[in-house]
């Protein structure tokens, strides 16, 4: 049950179609996101108030306002500034260049208007997607909030290959290899003169289209 099928209904608009299905694959993402919270706070033993689901929104966009783009990168000096400083300022240069760039294509988890957690994926030379400013704010940290949005990640590279870079000091790396199903394919042991190493990750390597796509964050 496809586009075609669907555009038999509509007047054979196979554009507002498209919109129709993203809009329920969204849904469904939202869904897994709030499940993930829920479950979360469950664990913890937190009450939650059923009313504030309505709350939550999944937007996708290739341009963002000036708000949006504070709150990114916000979200990234503090999470980097926490995690690995010495990436920190190298990062943050990347996600305001990306900012004016043309191929991007952003995700944003919303809560009651706030970004709680974002990412981006931009299209390389090569055709592949490099996936990279994946945040989550600091208050909702721990909540699995990133569980949901990497489900985005994992339906998008059934279809698609996609790219990233990886520290070799964040757990998180081995989750994308472990859980999401990236796999290691190179070794950066300088991470833009930052004293760092990295791992560079691919999803969907069996349909790599070839070459690299840089050393992107």
């Amino acid at each position: 049950m496809g586009i075609a099928f669907f555009s038999e209904y509509v007047g054979g608009d196979k554009a507002g179609v498209k919109k129709i299905i993203s809009k329920l694959e969204n849904r469904k993402i939202e869904t897994t996101l709030l499940a993930s919270f829920l479950k979360s706070l469950k664990e913890q033993g937190k009450d939650f108030n059923f009313e504030s689901l309505k709350d939550f929104e999944l937007e996708i966009k290739d341009v963002l306002n000036e708000e949006e783009k504070e709150q990114i990168l916000k979200m990234s000096e503090e999470n980097w500034e926490k995690q690995l400083p010495a990436v920190k300022n190298i990062v943050v240069e990347g996600v305001e260049k990306s900012f004016e760039a043309d191929n991007q294509e952003w995700h944003l988890l919303k809560h009651q208007g706030k970004i709680a957690g974002c990412f981006q994926f931009e299209r390389l030379p090569n055709g592949n997607l490099y996936w990279g400013t994946v945040n989550i704010a600091d208050e909702l940290q721990g909540m699995r909030l990133g569980d949901g949005m990497f489900e985005i990640v994992k339906r998008r590279g059934e279809k698609e290959n996609i790219e990233a870079t990886v520290s070799l000091r964040l757990p998180v790396g081995c989750y994308y290899v472990e859980k999401l199903g990236f796999v290691i394919d190179g070794f950066i042991d300088d991470y833009y003169e930052t004293g760092e190493p990295f791992f560079t990750i691919r999803l969907n390597a069996s349909k790599d289209k070839g070459g690299k796509g840089g050393e992107r964050i």
